[in-house]
């Protein structure tokens, strides 16, 4: 499976789960579990909402000239718009 984040996105996911597991643990909470999601996803490179055709660059936001027309191909997934 290919990776669909750069080092900006994995350093921003690993410390956004830190900060949740933190925040959980400071708050005697079990919703700081959730803070292992990001750090996953980050070791993987691998995002499954990036997946979906959401930010769909890896250098951000798609361009208005990047948004696939009707029946094109999206940039990282393959799949044809709709």
């Amino acid at each position: 499976m290919k990776g669909n984040l750069d080092i900006g996105g994995k350093m921003v996911r690993v410390i956004l789960g830190m900060v949740i597991i933190w925040a959980g643990v400071f708050n005697g909470s079990w919703w700081g579990i959730l803070g292992v999601a990001p750090i996953i996803v980050a070791l993987l490179g691998w995002c499954p909402i990036a997946a979906f055709g959401v930010l769909c660059s890896k250098t951000g936001w798609p361009k208005k000239d990047d948004i696939p027309k009707k029946g094109k191909p999206c940039c990282c997934s393959g799949q044809k718009a709709v």
